[in-house]
């Protein structure tokens, strides 16, 4: 009972120190809240903004034949300015001058009449957004055109253009009750379990700083051992208290995280989309979550127990937070349905696997369970290191 009083009394003294520090909390919880909406927000804006920018003009070089009626169609165009006095048109399409580089063969024309085949080359910067736009507006121009001269040819001799077509291929989700595919939200959507880690990892590096090597330079840390309070208290006030600020944390940045997403798809795709989430999904984000908190939380008040100082508790943190990053983006691009077993058993990146079959509505008992056990296993190790860590003097009291 005394050990609960003095963890109970830990925990309110770690809880209230970190509250009192407004500008680490504002870092800890309110950053990770606004990122979102402004990442999301620019990210639509660019597209938004490059489409426009192609709606509104396009500017271009064309090589070979320009009296053809392409060209002629093309000037018919409002958004469309043909560029005559550029002297070298790669290294114009290279700095953004001109969006598009169109070669036409000579005599075009004349092998349209014979219908013969030809073959134009469209020049497009592919780093560029607004000259990927612009390609396909162009293409979408031309084809319209290829159409309607088959068309021609056909009625000539008599024959229903329709004859050219004996089927339609229309392609349409399987799996999604409306049958409505969206590729962007479906490639954002698989990008959300990482994201979500990420908010577990970088959050409290701060505070976990404080709460051992801060404790040591502000000279609070050896009364505070001294007390009539097990270490074992003392320890778990300290990775109780973190972890219930990473976990307040966690939960504002998921919601304005799908928030900001949401907006996201709609302003991309054109319309509202509902993101297909159920409750048995978010159950399970939050379960895995809570345990990777405890195993983050748990090994950071380790390191900052063993540094010196808050610069090298700093130094530490941001050394070991590099690799589990690394970890978490490997399966952000993979197929979920045909990934190698062996993925979960490895840390964080089995988290990651698991939040994206959820996500898609996949709920394999095996791998959750595989994945769960991995996770309890992590916190026991990981406990079990820092308690013995916390109880040998040399690491205490390292000078």
């Amino acid at each position: 009972m005394n050990s609960i009083n003095n963890f109970i009394t830990v925990l309110k003294k770690e809880l209230m120190d970190m509250l009192r520090d407004r500008k680490t909390m504002a870092f800890t919880v309110l950053l990770p809240i606004l990122i979102y909406p402004v990442m999301f927000k620019v990210m639509g804006m660019t597209i938004e903004s490059s489409t426009n920018d192609a709606k509104k003009e396009i500017r271009m070089v064309v090589e070979g034949d320009k009296n053809s009626s392409l060209v002629s169609l093309l000037k018919t165009q409002e958004n469309i300015v043909i560029e005559d006095n550029i002297e070298n048109p790669t290294e114009s399409l290279k700095d953004g001058d001109i969006q598009l580089i169109l070669k036409l063969p000579e005599n075009i024309d004349s092998s349209i009449e014979e219908k013969k085949m030809s073959n134009i080359e469209l020049l497009i910067d592919d780093q560029s957004n607004k000259s990927t736009i612009s390609a396909g507006m162009v293409s979408s121009i031309f084809e319209t055109y290829s159409k309607q001269i088959v068309e021609d040819r056909l009625t000539e001799i008599n024959v229903d253009s329709s004859i050219l077509i004996p089927f339609s291929i229309e392609q349409k989700s399987g799996v999604s009750e409306d049958g409505e595919m969206n590729p962007i939200a479906s490639t954002v959507m698989g990008m959300l379990p990482a994201m979500i880690i990420i908010l577990l990892l970088t959050p409290t590096v701060a505070l976990a700083a404080d709460l051992g090597a801060g404790e040591k330079e502000r000279g609070t840390f050896e009364p505070l051992l001294s007390t009539s309070g097990s270490r074992n208290s003392l320890l778990w006030g300290k990775i109780v208290s973190i972890s219930i600020i990473a976990t307040f944390a966690l939960i504002a940045s998921m919601i304005s995280l799908f928030v900001s997403f949401k907006g996201y798809i709609s302003t991309v795709s054109g319309n509202n989309t509902d993101l297909d989430i159920n409750a048995k999904a978010i159950a399970l984000i939050i379960v895995i979550s809570l345990f990777i908190i405890i195993a983050i939380c748990t090994m950071q008040i380790g390191i900052s127990i063993y540094a010196r100082s808050v610069k090298e508790a700093n130094t530490y943190l941001a050394g070991s937070m590099m690799p589990m990053t690394i970890l978490v983006f490997i399966p952000m691009f993979m197929d979920i349905k045909s990934i190698s077993p062996i993925f979960y058993n490895v840390p964080l990146v089995n988290a990651v696997v698991v939040m994206k079959e959820c996500l898609l509505g996949i709920y394999n008992v095996s791998h959750i369970g595989i994945v769960l056990g991995w996770h309890i296993v992590y916190v026991v190790v990981v406990v079990i290191a820092v308690k013995y860590m916390f109880s040998r003097e040399e690491v205490v009291f390292r000078s």
